[in-house]
């Protein structure tokens, strides 16, 4: 049984980090430069339960290294590789090299980090000034 993304022909791939670039080359290509890929309006809710949103805020403002720290350094550097196996063909298809993310990883023996480092959102800096 074939996962859904395999029950599709594809004729492009897009990579998130380069999205508006790519898409915006496709429709161009289909000659559809038309058609907007802004965001008309939002189903979320506006005052979520946790602080889930003000993490995204903060990681919008960062810088794409930043990102990868803040995400992989709750990892250990064995379930980072573990991840890597599993997806190898993704890291080969969009050209990743998992040593960026590796160097990330803490040093734990085991797929859990023993630490998990702590990162302030720019609201829990401001609510302590």
């Amino acid at each position: 049984m074939l996962c859904p993304p395999c029950h599709f022909s594809f004729d492009a791939f897009i990579k998130m980090e380069t999205f508006h670039r790519d898409s915006n080359f496709i429709l161009r290509q289909r000659d559809l430069d038309w058609v907007s890929m802004k965001k008309k309006h939002s189903t979320s809710d506006p005052k979520p339960k946790t602080n889930e949103t003000e993490i995204k805020k903060s990681m919008e403002k960062k810088s794409p290294d930043d990102i990868k720290l803040f995400l992989f350094s709750q990892l250990s550097k064995k379930m980072i590789e573990e991840l890597y196996k599993i997806y190898f063909i993704d890291f080969l298809m969009f050209e990743y090299d998992y040593k960026d993310y590796l160097r990330y990883g803490s040093d734990s023996f085991s797929l859990i980090p023993e630490v998990i480092p702590v990162f302030e959102t720019d609201s829990t800096s401001q609510d302590q000034q």
